[in-house]
């Protein structure tokens, strides 16, 4: 079970350069919101990274489990009730079987976040 299952999560690929565009808007009682910090709550960052593996399973069929995180930089907090724009871009990894992620995410047009990271397609 993903701590996403009950929350809105919008997921469109893009026929024309395989793109993932998706949207959430993270609510006051989200999970990972609580004790991070009371008071002033932020998006954790492994909650980040979450969102774009299941981002990346809702888009492409689930079994995306991640392998590496290579890169990821924080530029703004994310915040509770704020829309996140999420660009997902993924292209074949440098060893077999693996997937090359690069995720921004953008709250009101200003980047969040960019996380590089890589995925292995589990086997069936």
């Amino acid at each position: 079970m993903s701590m996403f299952d009950k929350a809105e999560l919008s997921v469109h690929v893009s026929e024309e350069d395989g793109k993932i565009q998706a949207e959430f808007t993270p609510p006051a009682d989200f999970p990972p919101f609580h004790g991070h910090f009371p008071g002033n709550p932020i998006l954790p960052g492994i909650a980040q990274v979450s969102l774009i593996t299941e981002i990346l399973n809702r888009a492409h069929g689930s079994g995306f489990v991640l392998e590496t995180v290579k890169r990821v930089k924080f530029l703004a907090p994310a915040l509770p009730e704020k829309c996140l724009s999420v660009e997902v871009t993924s292209r074949p990894g440098e060893t077999e079987g693996t997937v090359a992620v690069e995720a921004v995410l953008r709250t009101d047009g200003k980047k969040v976040s960019v996380l590089k990271l890589h995925y292995r397609r589990a086997a069936a």
